[in-house]
């Protein structure tokens, strides 16, 4: 997995057209609205949208760099998409505390024009799991959700990176169901001089869900805005500051290094947020005549919920 491309392979050319100004200024925009977000995932079965569903960014701290990526990482940024010179088809899943079961899964289509994606995740929890709030009464309800989406990427001038996911989600807790749609929006600068780049994403962007008999209830959006640096073609560091859908500011951390060509340890620590602490991991890549195997595995020190595992597997096509 080690990054043996020349630099000029894996380094966008450094040029910013002036028509992007308007999409970035919009990103902007929107950042002061999701600093006000009310904080209701949690009561109202959006849960699911909390967890990284890529276990390489979860051994990285949670962070998200552009750099050596792994399939599901387009569902933390959509812009990712641009980065993968193979068809990829990316699958993970996560033992979670309480039996929770997350399934995740992507396919990026590479074209010569652009790159394509098709996403689809499923997410259960046992009947006793959740606890719902409502009218100062408790009750125990199950949560059960589906999501099926479409992943674009666009490039400007090989420096600015664009990607949007349009998802699909069918959503269910206690008596209460619901179909909406979501939108997921990201931006990467790339700098070929300092091998660095720069990531911004809003997630989960949409309308109110209005369940039955129960009043509307605001998507818990999430901002995700990252810095990442290859060092010497050796490692690759990073460093993110999200805001959680619980509305908790986590500062991640995190280093890839690449000692061989084979295995790629993994490192990372998330200062604040949720699910705080160490996080460990690894990537093993095989090559089997023209197709790639890639590998990847996140354990995670908890401090609220004791140990996690994330476990990956992605197959690259020509």
């Amino acid at each position: 997995m080690k990054p043996d491309a020349e630099p000029d392979s894996l380094f966008r050319v450094h040029a910013c057209p002036a028509k992007i100004n308007k999409y970035l200024a919009c990103v902007l925009l929107l950042i002061p609205i999701l600093l006000n977000a009310e904080d209701n995932f949690i009561n109202n079965g959006f849960r699911f949208l909390a967890v990284n569903p890529s276990p390489r960014s979860v051994a990285m701290g949670g962070t998200s760099s552009s750099f050596n990526p792994e399939g599901n990482m387009i569902y933390n940024n959509p812009a990712i998409i641009n980065n993968f010179d193979m068809t990829t088809l990316s699958i993970s899943s996560i033992k979670y505390f309480a039996d929770q079961a997350f399934f995740n899964s992507s396919l990026i289509i590479k074209t010569k024009t652009r790159n394509f994606g098709i996403l689809f995740s499923q997410y259960s929890t046992p009947d006793f799991m959740e606890y719902y709030k409502f009218n100062e009464h408790g009750s125990l309800f199950k949560n059960r959700n589906m999501t099926i989406g479409l992943s674009s990427g666009i490039s400007f001038s090989k420096a600015v990176l664009l990607g949007v996911n349009i998802k699909y989600m069918r959503n269910s807790f206690y008596i209460y169901e619901k179909s909406f749609l979501v939108l997921d929006t990201g931006l990467i600068y790339e700098y070929i001089k300092d091998n660095a780049s720069f990531g911004i994403s809003i997630n989960n962007l949409g309308l109110d869900v209005q369940y039955e008999k129960l009043q509307a209830i605001n998507l818990p959006a999430e901002l995700r805005l990252n810095a990442s640096k290859q060092l010497e073609r050796l490692a690759i560091a990073s460093v993110e500051l999200c805001k959680e859908l619980s509305g908790i500011y986590q500062i991640s951390l995190g280093l890839e290094i690449f000692p061989g060509n084979v295995i790629s340890p993994r490192a990372g620590y998330a200062i604040s947020g949720n699910l705080h602490g160490l996080k460990l991991g690894a990537g093993l890549l095989l090559d089997i005549d023209s197709i790639q195997i890639k590998g990847d595995y996140a354990y995670n020190f908890s401090v609220d919920l004791q140990m996690n595992h994330w476990l990956g597997i992605s197959l690259l096509f020509p």
